[in-house]
């Protein structure tokens, strides 16, 4: 067995794009257990070797394992049970859930809580996007096949009905604040009434909007955790602060319903794995 690694590789992005990219490679001693974090984006995964053996559904218990080459992870707000192969290579998309329509032809809501083949949603294109990033000769040309293959599902998109103005402002009010702007506001700001907003929502993406707030604020945590462990210099007490807990101890209490172990605990689990750059999907969010 080589001797362990990881690597990261964040793919440019290009203003307002709908998608986020980071390359991995993983060479392990051993296969392991990995939580799949919850997050205000979908979750898009090519691997190039080994799949993903998704060991549960995102939410609702227990289901048979299933090997995924390509796979496609809808909202969610409880942690994915996933089981890494010990070497392991591949692209992992963050994607914002308005463009699930334009992309793969159904609202984030139908996405809620599932894992899913590639081939389930955008068909023998998860086939040949594979082949065609396994193949490449370096990550620089990886991120420009992803980019012009996506870009094509957007433009075959196009004519897809397009989330409600009103929503979509709303989403942007939410990602600015962090998820840290009252849902009171929030409904204010884009001349809606709260259940109206509520009902959008649900209608588009299958959560609503105090839980979307949930989720942006998580993921800014962790992307905060992640850099104080990077930097040797955490405070958790200053992160609750930051992303909008209460207090230290409402953090951990979050930390323990969305990820399933308590801070301390995910980063002894993720330590190799954050030192290593991972878990800055929220990049933007870290300063």
């Amino acid at each position: 067995m080589a001797e362990a690694e990881e690597q990261f590789v964040a793919a440019p992005r290009a203003p307002g794009a709908p998608l986020r990219a980071v390359g991995y490679r993983s060479v392990l001693e051993r296969p392991r257990q990995h939580r799949g974090l919850p997050s205000p984006h979908l979750t898009f995964i090519v691997t190039f070797d080994q799949p993903v053996r998704v060991a549960g559904t995102v939410e609702g218990g227990p289901a048979t394992p299933a090997d995924l080459d390509v796979l496609l992870a809808g909202l969610h707000l409880k942690p994915a049970r996933v089981r890494m192969a010990a070497v392991q290579t591949g692209v992992q998309v963050a994607i914002d859930p308005l463009a699930a329509r334009a992309l793969f032809g159904v609202p984030a809501r139908e996405l809620r809580g599932r894992s899913l083949l590639g081939d389930e949603v955008i068909g023998t294109a998860a086939a040949r996007l594979r082949e065609r990033l396994a193949t490449a000769p370096d990550w620089p040309e990886r991120f420009r096949i992803l980019g012009a293959e996506t870009g094509a599902w957007v433009a075959a998109g196009s004519s897809a009905p397009r989330p409600r103005p009103e929503l979509v402002a709303a989403w942007r009010l939410l990602e600015a604040s962090r998820g840290r702007i009252r849902i009171e506001r929030l409904a204010a700001e884009v001349h809606l009434s709260r259940r109206r907003l509520s009902d959008l929502f649900a209608e588009e993406l299958g959560v609503s909007p105090k839980q979307a707030a949930r989720t942006m604020r998580f993921t800014h945590a962790v992307a905060r955790i992640g850099r104080g462990v990077r930097a040797a210099d955490l405070d958790l007490a200053a992160v609750a602060a930051e992303c909008g807990y209460a207090d230290q101890s409402h953090l951990v209490r979050e930390f323990q319903a969305l990820a399933g172990a308590s801070p301390s605990g995910w980063i002894a689990e993720e330590f190799p794995n954050i030192q290593a750059g991972g878990h800055r999907y929220a990049a933007e969010w870290e300063a």
